[in-house]
Order: C-alpha cells, then structure tokens, then sequence
C-alpha cells in the first residue's frame, strides 16, 4: 500500500472512531433524561420542514440530537410548529484527543 492510500485509509478509520464516539455521546445525553431525544429519519424531516417554514435553513445533518425544554411530539408537524421555540438542535464533535477530566466533572460514566 503507497502512503497516499495509507493516509485515505488512516483517515477513513478515524472518521468512523468519530462516529461512534459522537454517537455513544448522544446515547450518554438521552440516557441521563434530560429532555436530549435521538430524532428518528421522520423526526428529523418533520423538524428541518418546520424550520424551513421560518426561513431557518439547517442542513439533515447537522445535528445529531434535540433538546427539548417540554415534551414535545417530534411525530407531528403541528405539535412541532407549537413548539419550536422549545427545541434546540445540537450537534455532537468529538474527538480522538485524550483530554483530562475537570474537577467535579461527574457528566461522563
């Protein structure tokens, strides 16, 4: 193997340890109940349709989880529009750096 198809491969590999990392991350936030909710394919067209509608333009994949203030139906557009004010789009970055824990620092497992 050359070392171009070296550093595509390397690269390939950390971008999938960087998807798993970001995707252990949002079942971290939705397992600590509170108010972070993984969107389903449906959800997540119902929600980037709803912010369209105010001129708010978010790309599908530009966020990974939503945080709701209030229980929100993310299955119906009409209780989505009711309730926008109340949902935040979040995206998880991660990283393969190995940082240190701060003081009181109990957010992680």
């Amino acid at each position: 193997m050359d070392k171009e198809a070296e550093a595509v491969a390397g690269a390939a590999i950390a971008e999938t340890s960087r998807n798993q990392t970001a995707k252990r991350a949002a079942r971290i936030l939705v397992d600590r109940n509170r108010g972070f909710v993984i969107p389903t394919a449906k959800q997540r067209r119902l929600l980037l349709v709803e912010f369209a509608r105010r001129n708010l333009v978010v790309y599908g994949n530009a966020f990974d989880v939503v945080k709701l203030s209030k229980p929100v139906d993310l299955d119906h557009a009409a209780d989505i529009e009711r309730n926008i004010d109340r949902i935040v789009l979040c995206e998880i970055k991660s990283t393969s750096r190995k940082l240190p824990r701060t003081s009181g620092d109990t957010s992680l497992p």
